[in-house]
């Protein structure tokens, strides 16, 4: 669509109107919602799961990120804003693909997810995006950087 858009601005003639071939059931819409896609890096600190709060677990961290762009999604579909224009009358906030870890034995050092906004065209997807980035460095960063320092020697170890 960016390069079909750029072709079209570089005519001579303008268009005077435009048809979208869209899954839209035959009807007329007028508009449609806009999509902004992300995909989000986790880093943490590789470690052996018996060592477990000596390292960082990159999924967990990820999962509380995923967990508030739930609550997002709520939050949007009881605050609204709202148009009826569109089958579902509000801003979406959807968690599609998340993978990390390499063996249960390891507490995970790297994990990533994507997910998008639907948004209304009076909707901000730039202040939703901030949102998240906020909660991530306020709420989550802080308390991964928190971890223990790996003992010389412990007194509960068996020998």
């Amino acid at each position: 669509v960016p390069r079909l858009l750029d072709f079209l601005a570089a005519q001579p003639v303008k268009p005077a109107m435009c048809i979208v071939g869209e899954p839209t059931g035959m009807k007329v819409i007028t508009g449609h919602k806009g999509k902004s896609s992300i995909r989000c890096q986790v880093r943490g600190k590789e470690a052996h799961s018996s060592l477990a709060p000596y390292g960082v677990n990159a999924v967990n961290a990820a999962a509380r990120v995923v967990g508030y762009l739930a609550e997002m999604a709520t939050r949007k579909a009881a605050e609204g804003p709202y148009d009826n224009d569109f089958d579902v009358p509000y801003t979406t906030v959807h968690t599609g693909v998340i993978e990390g870890g390499t063996q249960l034995n390891i507490v995970p050092g790297h994990c990533s997810f994507e997910f998008e906004f639907r948004y209304l065209p009076e909707d901000d997807p730039e202040a939703r995006l901030a949102e998240v980035q906020r909660f991530a460095e306020q709420e989550v960063a802080p308390a991964s950087a928190t971890r223990r320092t790996s003992p010389t020697s412990s007194p509960h170890r068996s020998r």
